[in-house]
């Protein structure tokens, strides 16, 4: 099994303004995140865990919320952090593609 303890991206934005305030965009970058993979082969776990560095890409829509100064946000990204070596249970390693689709929802005041 693969896990991620944690993410971290830097990433750039370019959208374009469809009228008042709905603006589709894409996105990219870098993703930084503690990954790893855990096996359990009869009474032992095997655990292995690394910081890595990989790339994200995604796509979203931000709108403003009616009668109000607030947006709404909606994007979809997919983070690739490339292959590891992970335990494959017989004490031995086999490598593991650790990657994850993520969709995230976001409210924002508008000033």
């Amino acid at each position: 099994m693969t896990h991620t303890d944690w993410l971290a991206t830097a990433t750039g934005r370019l959208g374009y303004d469809l009228g008042p305030d709905v603006v589709p965009y894409i996105t990219a970058g870098l993703a930084v995140g503690d990954v790893g993979a855990s096996t359990r082969g009869g009474a032992s776990v095997q655990n292995t865990s690394d910081t890595k560095a990989g790339w994200t890409a995604g796509a979203g829509m931000e709108a403003p919320l009616p009668l109000s100064l607030l947006k709404i946000r909606v994007e979809y990204r997919y983070v690739d952090f490339g292959q590891v070596n992970g335990p494959d249970g017989l004490g031995g390693t086999s490598p593991l593609s650790i990657h994850q689709h993520l969709l995230r929802l976001g409210l924002s005041l508008r000033l």
